[in-house]
């Protein structure tokens, strides 16, 4: 009998008639597979299923993420590290030593009731959780790591995501008013509230991309991973309003010797990097609490 599907199997001989050879060669299948059973196969039986993932959302060496770069793509070790990371936050503990061969559509279903129920998380964070597996099944069931996995039987956690708040027309206006301790935040929130830019892209810009109708929005910033290329990893043109335009252009003389055409248009204090984005936030709720905003339960925040 297999001890991982529980299925008998075909009679095999192991071609001595040797009972202690005949006994060790038993033995050695029983626990590296049959000589000729697909190496696959053997993966799956000789690995745990954290053991698995942990390996396949490794971005320096999963060959997952070099398939990806050889077809083009551009993967972000931001994304791979934060799964990598809830394979040790939520599934240690619930799958443990369970190898990657026995996690079945109801073993999946379970975590995901567990993580809902249980952990009591957001309806966001357990779907994020559940594509940490979903992913890397996928790919295993591609490369025949293992045969089969009804992906559709295992259902994603329902619940609406936490209403954000936002600023009223008045409010905004008001807050632009004020005087703010770093001209850098001011200006970033501005541009944010005017064209819907993130925040990565708002940082990545350079004095270059600032032209008198339009921003041109070509980059990102990643903490890990620097300058990358925008989240659809397309160009775009974004027009600006006369009064936002007219702050930037005496802001960019101030930046005195630190001004180039390819120089960060918000720095920070190495001027290869732009504004660190924890400071940013910290004068955005600075500002929110000096209009009397901080305090109400309207969940503000800039990210």
């Amino acid at each position: 009998m297999d001890t991982v599907t529980q299925k008998i199997i075909k009679s095999r001989t192991t071609g001595t008639s040797d009972r202690n050879r005949a006994n060790a060669l038993a033995q050695e299948w029983l626990v590296n597979g049959l000589p000729d059973e697909p190496t696959s196969v053997k993966i799956a039986k000789g690995i745990t299923f954290c053991e698995y993932l942990k390996q396949f959302w490794d971005f320096d060496t999963s060959e997952y993420f070099e398939e990806l770069r050889t077809m083009g793509n551009e993967p972000h070790r931001e994304h791979a590290d934060e799964m990598h990371k809830q394979v040790d936050r939520y599934y240690l503990g619930f799958f443990g030593e369970t190898l990657l061969c026995r996690v079945t559509e109801e073993s999946l279903q379970k975590f995901v009731v567990y993580l809902k129920l249980e952990k009591k998380l957001a309806a966001s964070t357990v779907n994020s959780a559940r594509n940490v597996d979903f992913v890397a099944l996928r790919y295993a069931k591609q490369k025949k790591i293992i045969s089969r996995f009804d992906f559709e039987a295992v259902i994603r956690a329902g619940g609406g995501e936490e209403e954000r708040g936002i600023l009223e027309r008045e409010e905004a206006e008001n807050l632009f008013a004020q005087e703010w301790r770093d001209l850098r935040a001011r200006l970033i929130n501005l541009i944010a509230s005017q064209t819907g830019m993130r925040l990565g892209e708002i940082r990545a810009l350079r004095t270059r991309d600032i032209r008198e109708d339009r921003i041109c929005v070509e980059h990102g910033w990643s903490r890990k991973e620097g300058l990358k290329s925008t989240k659809n990893r397309g160009k775009r043109e974004i027009p600006v309003l006369p009064d936002l335009y007219e702050e930037l252009p005496s802001y960019i003389k101030g930046l005195e010797g630190r001004f180039r055409l390819d120089s960060f248009l918000f720095p920070g204090t190495n001027p290869e990097k732009p504004y660190d984005n924890r400071q940013i936030g910290r004068e955005f709720s600075c500002m929110l609490a000096k209009i009397g905003l901080y305090e109400m339960p309207r969940k503000i925040f800039f990210k």
